[in-house]
């Protein structure tokens, strides 16, 4: 996974609530829906689970389990609502051949990795920004399918980066719905599966080279 920062607070980050003597932490869903609602406009107070004096929106937020988020979640957020004028469902990036992870997350549907490139994609991150489990599995390169991973923090990463080995299918699911697409070597565009249907052919020696992810509500 890309280097994750963590930056200092006096009282809590925006992944972070202090009830009592006690400092709760906030799921990746609650801290990047908190920050949008806050750029937005709505009052801290109006936001559940923030401090009521939020610090700035560029400190990285934590999950209920203690791991940093990156930065880029958040940035990757608000690109989004930007342009699309919503806030996003899941976001993701790409470890790509040659490249290594891509400088920006994608979220609901844009592409993410390469396509004309004949760039083999190693390995995808995926945020759950509704909240609950994303669960997946990858056919790798050598490998085969690598098993089934639930992570109930919403994140996690699907396949291995650093032994320059392809991604050839992909499966996604969890607590909502997950769809998705891949654009596979010599194939173009699968076509789009949802809820642990497999994405890619296997058993053909074909790069995986970009991906699409969405959530449906």
């Amino acid at each position: 996974m890309p280097d994750e920062r963590r930056v200092p607070s006096k009282r809590c980050g925006l992944g972070e609530r202090m009830v009592g003597n006690r400092k709760l932490r906030l799921s990746v869903a609650a801290a990047v829906a908190g920050v949008l609602s806050l750029l937005a406009g709505a009052p801290a107070a109006a936001v559940p689970g923030l401090p009521d004096a939020a610090g700035p929106a560029t400190v990285s937020i934590k999950t209920f389990t203690g791991e940093t988020v990156p930065e880029r979640v958040i940035e990757a957020a608000e690109r989004h609502r930007a342009v699309t004028g919503a806030a996003p469902r899941v976001c993701y990036e790409a470890h790509v051949q040659n490249i290594g992870w891509q400088p920006y997350l994608f979220c609901d549907y844009a592409t993410a990795g390469t396509t004309g490139e004949n760039r083999q994609l190693e390995a995808i991150y995926i945020y759950n920004l509704v909240g609950g489990r994303v669960c997946y599995n990858a056919h790798q390169e050598n490998v085969g399918w690598l098993g089934n991973l639930c992570k109930s923090e919403g994140h996690g990463q699907i396949g291995q980066t650093g032994l320059n080995r392809q991604l050839e299918a992909i499966q996604v699911w969890g607590d909502v719905t997950f769809c998705y697409d891949v654009h596979q070597q010599n194939r173009g565009w699968h076509g789009e599966v949802c809820d642990a249907g497999v994405a890619g052919v296997t058993g053909r020696n074909l790069q995986l080279e970009a991906v699409r992810i969405r959530i449906v509500l």
